[in-house]
């Protein structure tokens, strides 16, 4: 909604500070966060938008739930519950053929991506990937490739990634919209890149 009164003169104050975030993080001169932070700075400190104004448009409620579900997925990380998982995913399809195993290992990648950050992810499957390539004779790069790009593929939770969070509030979703859309979405994506992948990086 409406947060003020309108001030079109501090307009390239805002399109500025949002083109200088974008440099400093294409760059690699600071990572997203530090830009974000520092672009918000400039809109406050150039009057484009009132302090009262920002907080206003803060989204309580994503960042909340993001600060709970954090503490889930350090359980998960921590406990070796991620890991087990995916070492039993990856036995039971290691007789399923290459096809099986790169299909299986990103399932497993996408299903916890729903809950946890992607590299984190990609990082507790990374061993189980190496394991398994070289107990099936498979190259690890066809398998790495589609965990890291199937970590990516988190549409069915809306706190599986932070811009899911972020329209929950402001599009008025619910959880259930997620699943509905996110899950068709989710076996299109797995389905291309079971057979895309190894045409770029055969086994």
């Amino acid at each position: 909604g409406d947060t003020g009164p309108r001030r079109p003169g501090r307009a390239p104050f805002a399109i500025a500070a949002l083109l200088l975030m974008v440099v400093l993080v294409v760059a690699g001169i600071f990572p997203i966060q530090v830009a974000a932070f520092f672009a918000a700075t400039l809109v406050v400190l150039t009057r484009a938008l009132h302090m009262h104004e920002a907080y206003r448009a803060v989204e309580w409620r994503a960042i909340f739930l993001v600060a709970a579900i954090l503490p889930v997925g350090a359980a998960m990380e921590r406990t070796g519950a991620a890991e087990l998982l995916a070492g039993s995913v990856a036995g039971i399809a290691g007789d399923a053929g290459p096809y099986g195993v790169l299909l299986a290992l990103m399932v497993l990648s996408s299903v916890l991506s729903q809950g946890l950050d992607g590299a984190p992810t990609v990082v507790l499957l990374g061993p189980v990937v190496i394991s398994t390539a070289s107990q099936v004779g498979m190259s690890p790069y066809p398998l790495m490739m589609g965990v890291g790009l199937a970590a990516s593929a988190a549409f069915m939770t809306p706190f599986s990634h932070k811009a899911n969070l972020l329209v929950m509030g402001a599009g008025g979703y619910r959880s259930l919209d997620y699943l509905k859309v996110g899950t068709p979405l989710t076996i299109v994506i797995l389905g291309i890149l079971t057979f895309m992948i190894p045409l770029l990086m055969p086994f």
